[in-house]
């Protein structure tokens, strides 16, 4: 049996990372959610935070983060938020569409193959 491996959602609100949740939810056993990232769609996040329950969770609009940590009344510091925000940031600026979407349509090639 293999480890089962920790995946970080990048835009998880977008069509992209809904599929790619929905392919992670039908293998439990396989995948863990470590984090979901999105811009400002705080509704569809803070479902997704409820049903995939990942570690972190990462706003990049600062009124919209706000408005999610008061829902889900966040206990982690706000130095941890801000830390986990600039390197979802550095990511974001890393990682062009094309490599991003090479990642995540391989993660579903994997799912949806076995």
């Amino acid at each position: 049996m293999t480890a089962q491996r920790n995946i970080v959602i990048l835009g998880s609100t977008g069509s992209i990372g809904v599929n790619t949740l929905d392919v992670i939810g039908r293998h439990p056993s396989r995948f863990s959610v470590l984090a979901l990232t999105a811009h400002r769609q705080i509704d569809r996040l803070h479902e997704q935070i409820i049903a995939y329950k990942p570690r972190y969770a990462v706003v990049v609009d600062e009124q919209a983060a706000g408005q999610l940590a008061q829902r889900l009344r966040d206990p982690a510091d706000a130095a941890g938020r801000r830390h986990a925000r600039q390197l979802v940031q550095l990511l974001l600026h890393a990682l062009q569409d094309p490599l991003a979407g090479g990642i995540l349509f391989d993660l579903i090639n994997v799912n949806v193959s076995s």
